[in-house]
């Protein structure tokens, strides 16, 4: 979280963390969820809040010491493509 935040994404400040457990910062206010309840006609517009906040996600570098999430399968398709000579 903090990684995001510095880089301009807004998530809340994270003050304690176990491998279970989070305390961070509480928003006041209605959910996203909770308004489209009361006003369905704001449905495009929530849509488009959460396309941009993973539009913004998405565009954040990823940390140098965070470990690739497919690196062993690309080392296992590549040394499997290796001995079958067939890529």
């Amino acid at each position: 979280m903090a990684h995001a935040r510095a880089h301009g994404y807004p998530v809340p400040r994270v003050y304690q963390w176990t491998s279970t457990d989070m305390v961070m910062d509480r928003l006041d206010g209605p959910s996203m969820l909770a308004d489209l309840v009361r006003r369905p006609w704001r449905l495009v517009r929530h849509a488009r809040t959460l396309a941009e906040l993973h539009r913004r996600l998405h565009a954040i570098p990823a940390r140098p010491t965070c470990p690739l999430p497919w690196a062993r399968v690309n080392a296992w398709c590549t040394s499997t493509c290796t001995r079958a000579r067939s890529c």
